[in-house]
This record gives C-alpha cells, sequence and structure tokens, in this order.
C-alpha cells in the first residue's frame, strides 16, 4: 500500500484532489437550498458527483492510462446540470427581479468549485498517474 502511494505521480494527485472538491461541492449543494425555486441539487447531479469522486479514488488502484477521464466526464456533465439550475438565478440577478429564486453568490460558489474540480480532472488526463521505473 505505501510503495502505491510512493508510486503515485502529479497527475493522480490533481485527481483525488478535484473529487474531494466535488465532495465538498455536493455538500454545500444539498445543504444551502439556493438553485432555482429554491432546491437543492437534483438526483442526476448527485449520482454524477459521487461516482466522480468514487472513480478519482479508485485511480489509486487501477493502473489505466485513461482512467482520469471518467471523474473529468463526470465532473464536467455535474457542472452542466448546475449551470442549467444556476442559470436562472443569475438571470434573476441581471434582470434585478426575484422570480425564480434561488441565492446567487452559493450559486457562484457551486459553479467555481465544480469548474476548479473539472479542470483539475482535465489536467490530471494530461499528466501521468503513476511514475515509471
Amino acid at each position: 500500500m505505501l510503495n502505491r502511494v510512493k508510486t503515485r505521480s502529479i497527475g493522480f494527485w490533481l485527481e483525488l484532489v478535484g473529487g474531494v472538491l466535488a465532495i465538498v461541492t455536493l455538500v454545500m449543494g444539498m445543504t444551502q437550498n439556493a438553485l432555482v425555486t429554491n432546491t437543492n441539487f437534483d438526483v442526476p447531479t448527485v449520482v454524477l458527483l459521487i461516482l466522480g469522486a468514487v472513480l478519482a479514488i479508485a485511480g489509486f488502484f487501477v493502473d489505466f492510462d485513461f482512467w482520469a477521464l471518467l471523474p473529468a466526464a463526470c465532473f464536467f456533465v455535474a457542472l452542466g446540470l448546475v449551470a442549467i439550475g444556476g442559470a436562472p438565478v443569475i438571470a434573476d440577478w441581471f434582470n434585478k427581479v426575484v422570480y425564480s429564486g434561488g441565492n446567487l453568490s452559493c450559486v457562484i460558489a457551486y459553479l467555481s468549485m465544480l469548474g476548479a474540480s473539472s479542470l483539475l480532472s482535465i489536467a490530471a488526463c494530461y499528466l501521468p498517474a503513476s511514475k515509471k521505473n
């Protein structure tokens, strides 16, 4: 086990940080009621974030060169779903009306954290996950 930790490269650690950031976003999204009509994350978003985090952690045990694509795909689709749920909240702020409900600062925090998680996962796709001897 310790040998596997020593052989992991920067690509794996970036992917792992992206997974942890996705879990933090998930916890915030499930407790804040900040999306459109004051709702939490929907079921597909929750499933994608959990699946992406599990796949990022599973990269520790799997030596497959393209494994980092799987959590990156989950994080990007979840980012799109959160953007769809947060777009009316952002539009309300621009139009200076309160029609859809939600919390703009939380939506921006969700989008920025999921964006960072997605970018970290994409960066991990271009870097090796383990050191070669």
